[in-house]
């Protein structure tokens, strides 16, 4: 009887080791899982804020470039001459991303496309950086004419390399909310975006992650600190006893972050669901590794799609998917650095004529029909190797890189190329009985006669498309 007992002893205590051996390891890689899910979701939303507010900055820049386009037109203005300051604005119309469009003179006496003042603006922050030749934001919000509370985005109107007045242009906080709508992480998180002491100039509307009643992120988010020079923050904070993430982003415009919530949930309903997997199959412990190597592997993917999309997206033009203007310089120049002295390329800046025509007879989405299919056809002219880019309204660039075997027959190729352009976006559209013809102009700049730096070979090439324009439009002319 003792022996029986006896083992019947040493089973149990066998047994009950073993559960509590299997317990330990249990909780051991329970808080082992926890942590390191959290890890890799810290680090997943935070390449993903990365590219969310480089986006949003992105689109930001965008409305500036916006504006200088509109700065062609006060290049031959007198901005001390009321009545023609009042002309020329009154004859833009505005554009539709903005509430309001003004011009100020270096004195700071405003008109906006109305023909109204909206007052002095000499002392404004944004005002007084454009005249120093830099496209600016205002710093905080400010009341316009029409009593709306708005931020002013700014650019500098220059005359013969001197600063004589600034176009500015406006946006409400819902406005500007709408634009960080469209850069969101998806529909369970929210987006805001703040100044350094916490203000919340723009938010996600209908959220219930942001009270719409608070114009201060610190007011949920205790002990909050923004770091003006940190690269990003971190916070897990309680709203309502429901546990969140913020992360936030710095985005390049005086002390503003962008700022990206999610609901904690998202991350603890995944560890728990993988958890309870583990569980059902701890017996199967190298079934249970490649579930968590399939996991960690989908979540790379994953983050490696997405993140993808957005520098994609951060790099196009939204409305003719081509290289937008700060990608477009960028791609340029890294040509240029790798081009040799004995290369050959050219530089296209392409400007439609008396574009606005357009827009006024058949409407705006005849205009963007126009531009789209203005970038296919560029597309279709320069080959692969080459670069094509929207950088303005109504105004492409293309980067022309001549083969090495070519490189003696480099102005004719040039010039071909140019005839190319003009004979393809010269077309008549028609739209509700009402016809109108487009045309373009080109200025040409080439490599490296005449610049061995984007900037150079840009100014050179708009020179010459101005030089072309003055000449009768719907040619072309290279810098000499």
């Amino acid at each position: 009887m003792k022996k029986p007992f006896r083992e019947m002893l040493i089973t149990i205590a066998v047994i009950i080791a073993a559960v509590f051996f299997m317990a330990s390891v249990f909780v051991r890689f329970r808080a082992t899982m926890y942590s390191e899910l959290n890890e890799i979701t810290a680090s997943y939303l935070s390449r993903n804020v990365d590219a969310l507010a480089t986006a949003f900055q992105t689109k930001l820049s965008d409305q500036l470039v916006m504006l200088e386009s509109q700065t062609r037109y006060f290049k031959d203005i007198d901005l001390t001459d009321y009545n023609a300051m009042k002309e020329t604005i009154m004859s833009t119309r505005g554009m539709e991303t903005f509430t309001s469009i003004g011009v100020a003179s270096s004195a700071g006496s405003t008109m906006n496309y109305e023909g109204k003042s909206s007052g002095n603006i000499l002392l404004k922050d944004y005002f007084q950086s454009a005249m120093r030749g830099q496209n600016a934001i205002s710093e905080e919000p400010t009341v316009d004419e029409f009593g709306n509370e708005v931020l002013v985005l700014a650019v500098p109107i220059w005359q013969n390399d001197t600063v004589v007045g600034v176009i500015y242009g406006t946006f409400t906080r819902s406005a500007l909310s709408e634009l960080l709508r469209t850069v969101q992480f998806g529909d369970e998180s929210a987006s805001v975006l703040i100044t350094g002491d916490g203000t919340i100039l723009a938010r996600t509307i209908d959220s219930e992650l942001i009270d719409e009643q608070r114009e201060n992120i610190k007011d949920f988010v205790p002990g909050l600190s923004i770091e003006p020079t940190a690269q990003g923050q971190y916070y897990t904070y309680y709203n309502e006893e429901r546990e969140n993430i913020l992360v936030l982003r710095p985005i390049g415009f005086h002390n503003w972050h962008f700022g990206m919530i999610v609901p904690n949930s998202i991350v603890s309903e995944q560890t728990d669901r993988i958890l309870h997997y583990v569980v059902l199959v701890m017996a199967e412990v190298a079934f249970a590794f490649i579930c968590l190597l399939l996991f960690i592997y989908w979540m790379v993917r994953r983050n490696m799609n997405e993140k993808k999309k957005l520098t994609e997206k951060a790099q196009t033009d939204s409305l003719t998917k081509i290289l937008n203007k700060m990608s477009f310089q960028e791609a340029v120049d890294n040509a240029l650095r790798a081009s040799g002295e004995q290369d050959a390329c050219a530089l296209y800046i392409i400007d439609f004529d008396d574009f606005k025509h357009v827009n006024d007879t058949l409407g705006h989405a005849m205009g963007d029909r126009v531009l789209v299919e203005a970038a296919e056809k560029l597309q279709h002219i320069f080959r692969d190797s080459d670069l094509t880019g929207r950088i303005g309204g109504d105004e492409f660039a293309a980067f022309l890189r001549c083969p090495k075997e070519r490189v003696a027959d480099m102005d004719s190729l040039m010039r071909q190329k140019a005839e190319l352009v003009l004979n393809d976006l010269k077309e008549i559209y028609k739209a509700d009985g009402k016809t109108v013809q487009v045309s373009a102009s080109v200025g040409m700049a080439c490599y490296p006669a005449y610049g061995d730096d984007y900037d150079t070979l840009y100014n050179n090439a708009d020179k010459a498309l101005y030089s072309a324009k003055r000449g009768g439009k719907n040619r072309y002319e290279a810098y000499e």
